[in-house]
């Protein structure tokens, strides 16, 4: 009989989130999107940047990336958030 308290957990869907939201909203308020478009943007950017979606979410909320056009960016003099 296997502990299941020890087995893996599935991951859990990144969009159930309450922070995947709060960064939603502000990408859509950078952007002037949807939030679907929002939601987009921020799950390719993270992808591209090699971060978990999670990950990539706490930092726009915590303001150490923006979204642009172009992709999550770090804001200030923050250059190693990307990374």
């Amino acid at each position: 009989m296997s502990d299941v308290f020890s087995a893996p957990r599935p991951a859990a869907d990144p969009a159930a989130h309450p922070v995947f939201h709060q960064a939603t909203g502000m990408i859509v308020v950078q952007l002037g999107v949807d939030a679907a478009d929002a939601a987009a943007r921020l799950r390719a950017a993270a992808g591209s940047l090699g971060l978990d979606v999670l990950v990539a979410a706490r930092r726009v909320v915590a303001r150490q990336l923006r979204m642009t056009r172009a992709g999550l960016v770090p804001t200030g003099s923050d250059r190693s958030a990307v990374s």
